[in-house]
């Protein structure tokens, strides 16, 4: 199966002063060309570099500037190297003929709703500028301090700058909750989107990472239309371990998390290739033998001292690198820098959320294959003081509602799957379940 790309946000240019600029939006959906050289375009978005350009789905890309374009990752290497504004010479094929198009990269139009107003601002971390956005109510008096709801991401390094996918599950969430009277805030994190500075997304671990959010949460609590006693934070899949460890050290009113994780990642990257792998149509027997096979790599990993590099040259790991069971590329394990992984084991989730004595609500949907199972908001009710926990029923990862697990599973193989354009498939229920829990625990 060949793999897909979004080229949407890709690079921001360094910045001398601290103005963050809109980062450039090709906004083509690629996959390699299954026929030849080149990238074939699956998708293009509006109002976007690709759009301006006349690209169409089936088209396939050959060159950029001169630049020979065979795989999606040259493209992405390419659009890197422009800013918003640079001139673009596409060589593309259009059916049996070859043409060269010619314009401007464009930048990313900013998030828009007609009822609140969407904030751009930015947050200072070292030498490194993240861009932030707030979302405020239109009906905010002057000097009213309002609650307000943090989001954090999962573990990609995808923008949380939903412009070109205002439809997408999570932003549909996030609308609804500020709809019901609370500011809504989210950062990106380094390198990614607007931000700018020496650090990137994918070259940090995950101690790095959190220095991003906490930054965030202080300048939310700063805000003069926030009441800083009364923020809650909305952890999403990595993003529920990243909530209690900001709880240690700032002080929140409430926090919930959806389609996250307890366990030490070791324990949980097991289950991936165990239970997960059997929910995916992996039989017990297969899935036994795969576990077997990558626990020595993923010890050596994440529980020994031994670096990446060492690791990938000795030999008696060979087979289970080789087996395609774990990705990697270079210094990338699952997309993120090897660091980041293991940085994340050394954390002891179920003593951060122990240490919390506030409001607590865990979500986890029936169908989430990638949280696996629910044992985990057994875990927080243990551990959390205040904990509620709640399955959202026909609920799956990022908010989509199916039937069955079979029709799940069908939406995904087929291609019908998109959080960016759920339809009737996005899930109120979660939304519902958290508003209920952040007006009660408004009263408390």
């Amino acid at each position: 199966m060949n793999k897909l790309f979004f080229l949407l946000l890709l690079c921001s240019t360094w910045l001398n002063a601290t103005e963050l600029k809109p980062s450039p939006l090709m906004g083509i959906q690629v996959q390699a060309n299954p026929t030849g050289g080149g990238v074939e375009i699956l998708r293009v978005l509006p109002d976007s570099t690709g759009s301006a350009l006349g690209l169409s789905q089936g088209d396939v890309v050959l060159q950029i500037n001169h630049t020979a374009i065979n795989s999606p990752q040259d493209l992405v290497s390419k659009i890197r190297t422009l800013a918003v504004g640079d001139a673009l010479k596409v060589a593309v094929k259009q059916g049996p003929e070859t043409q060269t198009l010619s314009g401007e990269l464009l930048g990313r139009p900013p998030e828009q709703h007609p009822d609140f107003a969407v904030v751009y601002d930015q947050v200072t971390v070292g030498q490194n500028h993240l861009r932030s956005m707030v979302y405020k109510p239109h009906d905010l008096k002057p000097g009213q301090r309002l609650p307000a709801l943090y989001y954090i991401q999962g573990y990609t390094c995808g923008s949380v700058d939903h412009s070109p996918f205002m439809q997408l599950t999570l932003q549909q969430l996030l609308n609804e909750v500020v709809l019901n009277g609370f500011v809504v805030y989210k950062v990106e994190k380094f390198g990614v989107g607007d931000s700018v500075g020496p650090l990137r997304c994918d070259q940090v671990d995950f101690s790095t990472e959190l220095t991003g959010f906490a930054a965030g949460l202080q300048a939310l609590q700063a805000y003069d239309f926030v009441d800083p006693q009364r923020v809650y934070v909305f952890g999403h899949s990595l993003g529920g371990l990243v909530a209690p460890l900001l709880a240690q050290k700032h002080q929140l009113k409430g926090l919930s998390v959806y389609g996250s994780v307890v366990e030490p990642w070791y324990d949980y990257l097991l289950k991936i290739f165990g239970e997960q792998a059997q929910l995916f149509g992996t039989d017990a027997e297969t899935a036994a033998n795969n576990e077997k096979l990558i626990q020595p790599l993923l010890h050596a990993w994440l529980k020994t001292d031994r670096h990446w590099d060492d690791i990938v040259a000795d030999p008696q790991y060979a087979a289970a690198l080789e087996s395609g069971l774990m990705p990697h590329s270079g210094d990338q394990v699952f997309n993120r820098h090897h660091s980041f992984f293991k940085d994340l084991n050394q954390y002891d989730f179920k003593q951060a959320w122990a240490n919390y004595p506030g409001a607590v609500l865990a979500m986890h949907g029936e169908y989430d294959i990638q949280a696996i199972n629910a044992d985990w908001l057994k875990d927080i009710a243990q551990a959390a003081p205040q904990a509620v926990t709640q399955i959202i029923p026909q609920s799956e990862h990022s908010l989509m509602r199916y039937e069955s697990r079979e029709a799940l599973m069908t939406a995904m193989q087929t291609g019908t799957f998109s959080p960016a354009n759920p339809g009737d498939h996005y899930s109120h229920e979660v939304a519902k379940t958290l508003l209920a829990w952040l007006k009660k625990t408004e009263k408390n």
